[in-house]
């Protein structure tokens, strides 16, 4: 039930995800008790993240570090460029319906941009470094192929990265990655 203190979420992410939103979330919202809803908000989807990670200042296995990079968690660099025992990042991004391709299916395009801020401590590359800060532009949503993703992401670091997903998003081994 909404109430005057819900918090209302507008939700955004990879537009084939923004319409399961709340399908996926506000279950969970309420599972857990938590006061908190996901709304869409017509051919708008607004999305704001924020994560980190730490080892407590213990060692971990190469295989359990933290990772970033990739169009999901830090666009403009390379998938799992960066790994280390702790982190946080922060994206906002914004995306609107350009088209319907299937109202039925719930196909459509949508176009939009994100905007990323990271950092990576104790980093494998010992490598250390500003936080990074992204930003890219998307094109994306639902088609009768799949999924469909263009992305074109860059970094303060000048690194750049052109993406071109169909089907499955792939996977950056972190928090970021979709759950199908």
């Amino acid at each position: 039930m909404i109430s005057g203190k819900t918090k209302l979420i507008a939700h955004i992410g990879y537009p084939t995800h923004a319409f399961k939103a709340p399908m996926i979330y506000n279950p969970y919202f309420k599972h857990i008790g938590a006061n908190a809803r996901v709304v869409p908000f017509g051919s708008h989807r607004l999305y704001l993240r924020a994560m980190g990670g730490s080892s407590f200042g213990t060692d971990l296995p190469i295989y359990d570090d933290f990772v970033l990079g990739g169009p999901n968690s830090l666009p403009g660099l390379s998938t799992g460029e960066l790994r280390g025992d702790s982190y946080w990042l922060a994206t906002a991004a914004y995306a609107h319906k350009v088209g319907d391709i299937s109202s039925l299916y719930g196909q459509a395009l949508y176009l939009g941009f994100n905007l990323t801020a990271a950092d990576m401590s104790g980093r494998v590359d010992r490598v250390r470094s500003e936080p990074i800060y992204s930003g890219a532009l998307v094109l994306g949503g639902r088609t009768p192929l799949g999924p469909l993703t263009l992305s074109l992401g860059a970094t303060t670091t000048d690194d750049w990265q052109l993406v071109l997903a169909i089907g499955r998003p792939m996977e950056e081994r972190n928090i970021a990655d979709p759950t199908w």
